[in-house]
């Protein structure tokens, strides 16, 4: 009587064929999950820039004088809004960092693939949390090697430091500022 032997495992050929669905499966999937991730990321810089912002105010109110945040070089503001963001009590208005002012936070230099904007050259709120006439719109523009579309987002400051959303009226898919203009995406 011969002895039947029972094999448990699979051939090679069973196990080469299901590494190559799988590994073609992974190939398809590829390029979605890096476009996620990239909208991800632009998701986290957009959160950190209002929270730096609201921040701002905050600390306006709370300490009773006026809150500075705008791009810093050399303890002088400037208008390059993808330098480093630094947050500071202006209590001059002079938009230099004097030695009797202090520094609260700040965001680090903008990745090579965003364009921050914003429209005027400081956001600033005074003891009362508002922003005067350093009201404008904040531009956010992240450009993806897997997207054909930047993702891209503005925050509205108002007169009474408000920040809310922007909008993209005409629906091109780009983010606009309060006067309806596109925000600057390097196009």
């Amino acid at each position: 009587m011969e002895h039947l032997r029972r094999h448990c495992g699979f051939t090679l050929p069973e196990l080469l064929v299901v590494l190559l669905i799988i590994g073609g499966t992974a190939g398809l999937a590829a390029p979605p999950f890096n476009a996620y991730l990239e909208k991800n990321r632009a998701r986290q810089d957009i959160t950190a820039i209002k929270r730096i912002i609201r921040s701002a105010r905050e600390q306006a109110i709370y300490s009773q004088t006026r809150i500075t945040l705008c791009p810093m070089t050399a303890n002088s503001c400037h208008r390059d809004w993808n330098a480093p963001l630094v947050m500071f009590n202006d209590e001059n208005n002079n938009r230099i960092l004097d030695d009797n002012e202090m520094t609260y936070s700040g965001s680090p230099e903008a990745d090579p693939s965003v364009i921050r904007s914003y429209t005027g050259s400081v956001i600033s709120f005074n003891p009362q949390g508002y922003s005067g006439a350093s009201t404008g719109s904040f531009g956010y523009c992240r450009r993806s090697q897997s997207q054909s579309m930047p993702f891209s987002e503005s925050l509205i400051i108002s007169r009474l430091g408000r920040i809310r959303k922007g909008s993209d009226s005409n629906n091109d898919g780009v983010a606009e500022t309060a006067g309806r203009k596109n925000v600057p995406c390097g196009n």
